[in-house]
C-alpha cells in the first residue's frame, strides 16, 4: 500500500511541474548548479578523509518578484538523492543606491523526497521540506554568483537516529545563470 501512494505522490509531484511549466511558458528561465563546500572539504563524517560533492541542480521559470520551479541534490558519498517543487519570492535591491542593481535576495520553501540507497530497505521515498535564502550577485546579465542556506526537514535521519524532526541546515555556492 506504502508503494502505491508513494507512486502517487511522485506522479502528482511530476504532473504539477509540467502544470507549472506549462502555465509559465512564456516566462523567463533561470538554473542553479550549486554545491556545499563544507563537504567539498570536510566530507560528510566526523571521520571523512577527504571531501565529497553534493551538489544541487534547480530549473525554474521566474518573474521579476519570485520564481517556482523543480530542484535535485546529489550527494552519491551518502547515496542521498533529492528532488522536488520550490517557490522563492525575490527581494531586489536596484531601488536602493545605484551600486546594489545586481543583486537580488530569494527566500522561499521547497517540499519533495528524499532517496537513501545504503540505509533503507522498505522505504523508496521520504517527505521533506525546506525554507531557504541567499544572496545572487549577477555578474553579467545573465551569469551570477549564488549563495545560500537552507534549513531542511531530513526524515532519512529521523529514521536512522530513531529521534523526532531531524533538521539539518546547510549553505551552498555557486553559479546562476537566467534567460528571457
Amino acid at each position: 500500500m506504502e508503494k502505491g501512494v508513494l507512486k502517487i505522490c511522485v506522479l502528482i509531484l511530476v504532473l504539477s511541474f509540467f502544470g507549472i511549466t506549462n502555465f509559465y511558458a512564456q516566462s523567463q528561465g533561470m538554473v542553479s548548479v550549486v554545491i556545499d563546500p563544507k563537504m567539498a572539504v570536510e566530507g560528510p563524517y566526523k571521520t571523512s578523509e577527504h571531501g565529497e560533492l553534493d551538489m544541487t541542480l534547480r530549473v525554474a521559470c521566474h518573474h521579476l518578484k519570485y520564481e517556482i520551479g523543480a530542484f535535485t541534490e546529489l550527494f552519491p558519498a551518502i547515496e542521498y538523492y533529492g528532488f522536488g517543487l520550490f517557490f522563492k519570492y525575490k527581494f531586489l535591491l536596484e531601488k536602493n543606491p545605484k551600486k546594489f542593481n545586481r543583486w537580488v535576495l530569494p527566500i522561499g520553501a521547497d517540499v519533495g523526497f528524499i532517496k537513501r540507497n545504503q540505509e533503507f530497505e522498505e522505504k523508496v521515498l521520504m517527505f521533506n521540506f525546506a525554507i531557504d535564502g541567499g544572496v545572487r550577485f549577477f555578474m553579467t546579465k545573465n551569469i551570477g554568483l549564488e549563495l545560500g542556506i537552507n534549513y531542511r526537514y531530513r526524515s532519512d535521519l529521523e529514521e536512522i537516529y530513531q529521534d523526532n524532526f531531524q533538521m539539518r541546515y546547510n549553505v551552498y555556492s555557486g553559479l546562476v545563470f537566467v534567460w528571457e
